[in-house]
């Protein structure tokens, strides 16, 4: 068999395109490994139960609204006890507030700081003196109850383990602060 001789372009041609499609695939490649590695992962908030959003966002709320009441009462209550439950009502909800912001991120779930007007924290803040003693006293009471149903709820129903344990975690908690607050009740 003869061979003919291949014009020295014609082989530079083909092994340029070669060396094109190559290239090409291991680009290809390359970019959907990259693309895949630098791509955010799925937010876990796509996975998060209805049920374990819903007590993250009213906890959250709850526990902003409760530190904003303590320090209002740190500033205005008359009685000594009304002013050191304020305090503690401030430290004990900051810290869970923390613990509960922790989880959120960790879920993918954004908690939104507490922009909607209070009507209650407008009517508390306008008193002052015995008047505000009962007022804030009376508004702990009612929403610890509040508070602990929703724990309550996510201890039992809840879809989200960490969420759970949370949950159980803070009840005795908020368990003690409504005991107080029903004591500073029955004082007046």
């Amino acid at each position: 068999m003869k061979t003919i001789p291949i014009p020295a372009f014609v082989n530079m041609r083909r092994l340029t395109l070669a060396a094109l499609a190559a290239a090409v695939v291991g680009v290809t490649s390359v970019n959907a490994q990259s693309s895949t590695a630098t791509m955010p992962a799925k937010s876990d908030s796509n996975h998060v139960a209805r049920v374990d959003r819903h007590f993250v966002e009213e906890a959250a709320e709850g526990g902003m609204r409760e530190v904003k009441l303590g320090e209002l009462a740190q500033g205005r209550a008359l009685d000594g006890g009304v002013k050191a439950f304020g305090q503690r009502m401030v430290a004990d909800h900051t810290q869970a507030n923390n613990e509960l912001k922790a989880l959120a991120a960790a879920k993918g779930i954004t908690i939104k700081a507490d922009e909607k007007k209070d009507r209650d924290y407008d009517k508390l803040s306008a008193k002052a003196g015995n008047e505000f003693d009962e007022d804030y006293v009376k508004m702990m009471v009612k929403d610890h109850k509040k508070t602990i149903k929703l724990f309550e709820d996510e201890a039992k129903d809840g879809k989200d383990a960490d969420l759970q344990a949370f949950a159980n975690k803070t009840l005795p908690t908020l368990r003690e602060h409504l005991a107080q607050a029903q004591a500073l009740k029955k004082k007046d």
